[in-house]
């Protein structure tokens, strides 16, 4: 077995995660459906049918990564949501919420 670089394979990871995501905001434009899910989705029933999907947790990790989560914390709160929920979650949900006031 080679050696692993973690540095590179952190680097390149980021990479598809950038790109899965602009992918994701940019779906609707390109007619695809848009699924918001969370918990245990069936993401491969969803892949299968290519529907994209926003899974709540994983899109709180990768904002909290970027460190371009604070304004999605803030809007959760304005929407009523607790402090006390899961911060991925109210990443999520304020993403969800930002999103509903700019239509």
């Amino acid at each position: 077995m080679g050696k692993i670089n973690r540095l590179e394979s952190t680097r390149e990871m980021g990479k598809c995660l950038d790109t899965y995501y602009h992918d994701l905001r940019h779906a609707r434009e390109e007619g695809k459906k848009v699924a918001w899910t969370g918990g245990t989705a069936p993401f491969i029933h969803l892949t299968s049918q290519d529907i994209r999907f926003h899974h709540a947790e994983s899109y709180g990790a990768y904002t909290a990564g970027r460190k371009v989560h604070e304004g999605f914390l803030e809007a959760s709160e304005i929407a009523g949501y607790s402090p006390e929920v899961c911060s991925y979650e109210r990443i999520s949900l304020g993403h969800a919420w930002k999103m509903l006031q700019q239509e």
